[in-house]
């Protein structure tokens, strides 16, 4: 999905923009009953849909974040975030943006879209683009190639978008000089979190609170729909056995493939920067770009080395600005028509003058090429008749599970343990699962529990294992609807959780107090060795990114405390007190780059808000179409 491709490629800042705005703006409007027409979309927005298959994979990332995070706590805080709209909504906001990117006119033609298939890493051996491995990434994600770069491409759109509203943001020297002061700023700070845990003995809950949690909140004790059963299981080794490979088969294989799989075309692995500029639109604009791309390439035939600094501090290119410009490995033919030609003209080493594409003007430099590489068919055969033998293998267990479930008319569908019988494979019967825990033999598949729930008491189904292939045939023997856990089984449960939820309120109140009466260095010093608490110093500046100090809002917001002081801060689902001991402004040896940097980041803030604002009002005028039914089974509020 696209979400699972932003995530994977969270670098670029492109990228980490729309994962910001997506998190941030969590509004809804407009929104209309959907009499749905496909069981598994979830909303439809304009014609797009919104797949139960694409928000389960974000939401199960998303639950293993939390559980990796927050261990045992993790539960209590998806639900305080109310984790399961936060991953609608973003799905939903995801399409908003890329509606926008689409009426702006902007497209992702076929040439880029190669591009970033060939240069992931993640479908690379040895630096170099390997089809057998993005085979298997299709395989693995159980998707396909046209539903994968579907994808993909929406998500270069969405990315192409962001760096269009890049264009249209800028900031004056003089400002970005005013605001350099205060960005510039070292800031010397103590912080205490003030944590529930500090006032757990101070808090008791009672029997009657306890019930009264339990009554207000029992969707946090209802049990899911479960099912139990039977099933067995068929796997490639069946058949294995049985399939013979011609050295026939292996020559025509490597003679139609060799290409293709066996084949690494010439190569070269390059870097860049990028200095975006109009096209066309306004000739000062692109005079200026030019002119700046022709001041860095100047800049580098002084100094090669600054060539990290440099794309770091004015390329416009997200992905690999962060990387100093490095693009890696790629085969040639894979950029644009002007990018081959500038490289074409190049020795190892050389640096090339800036010249234009529809991206912006480009200075690269050549790091290295490599010549095509043809595999003999002596070094693959054995891969190709394994390749072949697993292809013969699952095209016999396919139809080999087809001739099993196939049903004539006037025939009654056979059982399980007819099936059984037919295969000679022993039954194993599980017991009540919910998707949440493994299931017998098997392990854990939400996936399963899926098929399973499309189906009634007594059906026979079959379903493709990801893991290893292996297909079972299934039987559902018993369904239990779901139902609230009675007070007596979860009586432990729903007291920790009213526990936290009073000590939380308590800890919050408390806060308010101190925010009136600690407000200097004697007080904030006081309260920390009144609660037994522990402080945490930092020394940063705006400019860095510090995450574990919070976001650039939260920061700006230390930023006011005067030197000495003290204030209660919120930063998400905590309070912290917050004391300010020093601030240091240093504008001695300030460089080109360090304006730059400021001028970037003030560019993102802007054009956050900016994307803020096109989510809001593009929302207000859309009709979001809900499948009801599925999102009361999944407990999901709109």
């Amino acid at each position: 999905s696209m979400l699972n491709i932003i995530r994977d490629n969270v670098q670029s800042f492109g990228i980490k923009l729309i994962v910001g705005v997506i998190a941030v703006v969590m509004l809804t409007f407009g929104l209309s009953s959907y009499n749905n027409r496909n069981i598994n979309t979830l909303v439809e927005i304009d014609g797009y849909e919104v797949k139960l298959e694409n928000y389960q994979k974000e939401y199960e990332r998303a639950q293993a974040e939390y559980r990796k995070a927050y261990k045992d706590n993790a539960e209590q805080y998806m639900n305080a975030v109310n984790l399961k709209r936060q991953i609608l909504e973003q799905l939903i906001n995801s399409v908003v943006l890329l509606k926008n990117a689409e009426s702006n006119g902007i497209k992702v033609s076929d040439l880029e879209l190669a591009n970033q298939i060939y240069n992931s890493p993640n479908f690379q051996t040895d630096d170099r683009f390997d089809q057998k491995k993005y085979d298997q990434f299709l395989k693995n994600y159980r998707t396909n190639k046209i539903a994968y770069e579907k994808d993909l491409r929406e998500t270069l759109l969405t990315q192409k978008y962001i760096n269009f509203l890049n264009t249209g943001v800028a900031y004056s020297r003089k400002y970005v000089e005013s605001e350099f002061k205060r960005y510039n700023t070292e800031l010397d700070i103590s912080i205490l979190e003030i944590k529930p845990e500090l006032f757990a003995k101070q808090v008791k809950v009672t029997d009657d609170q306890i019930q009264a949690f339990y009554i207000t909140n029992k969707k946090n004790f209802e049990q899911k729909k479960q099912f139990e059963v039977s099933y067995i299981k068929l796997t490639l080794d069946d058949e294995l056995a049985n399939v013979k490979v011609r050295d026939k088969e292996i020559n025509k294989y490597y003679e139609r493939n060799v290409t293709n799989e066996f084949t690494i075309n010439e190569s070269f692995n390059s870097r860049h920067i990028l200095i975006s500029h109009s096209n066309g639109q306004n000739e000062a604009e692109d005079a200026k770009a030019l002119k700046q791309a022709q001041w860095i390439y100047d800049q580098l035939q002084e100094d090669k080395s600054k060539f990290k600094t440099l794309a770091a501090a004015y390329s416009v290119d997200p992905g690999s600005k962060i990387n100093g410009g490095a693009l890696g490995w790629v085969v040639k033919g894979t950029f644009v028509k002007e990018f081959e030609l500038a490289v074409d003209s190049l020795k190892k080493g050389e640096i090339s003058k800036p010249f234009k594409t529809q991206f912006g003007y480009h200075v690269i430099e050549l790091i290295d090429t490599k010549s095509a590489v043809t595999k003999k068919l002596e070094e693959v055969k054995e891969e190709i008749t394994q390749k072949i033998k697993k292809g013969k293998a699952k095209r016999r267990l396919d139809n080999r599970i087809a001739n099993l479930l196939k049903v004539n008319e006037g025939e009654v569908p056979k059982t399980l343990v007819q099936h059984a019988e037919t295969t000679g494979k022993s039954i194993t019967k599980t017991k009540a699962f919910d998707g949440s825990n493994e299931i017998e033999g098997l392990g854990y598949s939400y996936s399963l529990y899926e098929d399973i729930n499309n189906k009634i008491l007594g059906e026979v189904g079959s379903f493709q294992l990801s893991s290893d292939q292996s297909v079972i045939i299934y039987e559902i023997n018993k369904v239990i609807d779901p139902f609230i856990k009675p007070i007596e089984e979860v009586k432990d449960q729903a007291k920790s959780m009213a526990q936290q939820a009073e000590t939380k309120k308590f800890a919050f109140e408390k806060a308010d107090e101190f925010a009136d009466s600690v407000q200097t260095k004697e007080q904030f010093e006081k309260l920390v060795s009144d609660l037994k608490a522990e402080t945490k110093d930092y020394k940063f500046k705006l400019l860095e990114d510090n995450r574990e100090i919070g976001n650039m809002d939260f920061k700006l917001e230390i930023y006011k405390i005067p030197v000495g002081g003290v204030k209660i801060l919120n930063r998400q689902e905590s309070k912290l007190a917050v004391y300010v001991k020093a601030k240091n402004s240093d504008q001695k040896d300030v460089k080109e780059s360090d304006y730059a940097a400021l001028g970037n980041q003030l560019q993102r803030q802007k054009v956050n808000n900016i994307l803020n604002g096109i989510i809001n009002n593009t929302r207000k005028g859309l009709e979001i179409k809900q499948n009801d039914a599925l999102l009361n089974a999944l407990k999901i509020q709109l």
